[in-house]
């Protein structure tokens, strides 16, 4: 899970280094990688977000209690922030693990707001997958949120879901003729390890927790990822 979307990322740049390696050498095996690659990474997240997908959502004023409760009954490791239909933060189980338990508080006078992640970004249903992945590897996050043209948000999205889509994509876009070049992708991607671990929680999300647990706001941030 920790190192999904550095994996995501190592798979297309691995195709684009099989891309180099086979040059305009083999026309076929070129434009397979290509048509590969756009199968696997083009499709925007609205290919992967059902229509009744549901989003648990805890208040500011809740409890990490509730929180965590809500996370166990919808089988899931986040819950979104809101206040009415405006988003406020987010809250994961590693944010209940490193803000809550490390620091010795307790979840039953915990309110979600001194330790959720405040102000998030969200992803919008034309991004692509790709631009999710290359999102959270760079911010070092492992979440995105998505939001409609409404700006309501209608899904949660992990590391770990994308890159195992644009697999599933990409598997399926193979066929008998190419399986000497999808090994060597496939050789290649494996072959990437990442450069180092990641803390999935990046300094500015640790310093937003901080500010709002001492009454400051922290600005909102602009973009087309929500990431945390």
């Amino acid at each position: 899970m920790e190192n999904a979307a550095e994996q995501g990322i190592a798979i297309a740049a691995a195709m684009e280094g099989v891309e180099r390696q086979w040059g305009n050498e083999f026309a076929g095996p070129h434009t397979l990688i290509e048509n590969l690659r756009d199968h696997m990474f083009k499709p925007s997240l609205s290919t992967i977000i059902t229509e009744n997908s549901s989003v648990p959502s805890v208040s500011p004023s809740d409890l990490v209690t509730l929180a965590a409760k809500k996370m166990r009954e919808y089988r899931v490791n986040s819950v979104v922030v809101m206040t009415g239909n405006m988003l406020q933060g987010i809250l994961t189980s590693k944010d209940l693990v490193l803000r809550v338990v490390a620091q010795n508080l307790s979840p039953e006078v915990t309110l979600v707001e001194k330790v959720m992640t405040a102000s998030p970004d969200c992803a919008t249903l034309d991004t692509s997958i790709l631009e999710a992945l290359q999102s959270m590897h760079d911010r070092k996050y492992r979440h995105i949120l998505v939001a409609d043209r409404r700006g309501q948000i209608v899904a949660c999205l992990d590391a770990l879901q994308l890159t195992h889509t644009a697999i599933s994509m990409g598997a399926y876009g193979a066929n008998d003729v190419a399986n000497t070049l999808v090994q060597k992708f496939w050789d290649s991607a494996l072959a990437l390890h990442p450069a180092e671990e990641y803390d999935w929680h990046s300094d500015e999300s640790r310093t937003a927790a901080s500010d709002s647990a001492e009454g400051k706001q922290t600005p909102p941030h602009v973009g087309n990822a929500f990431s945390f």
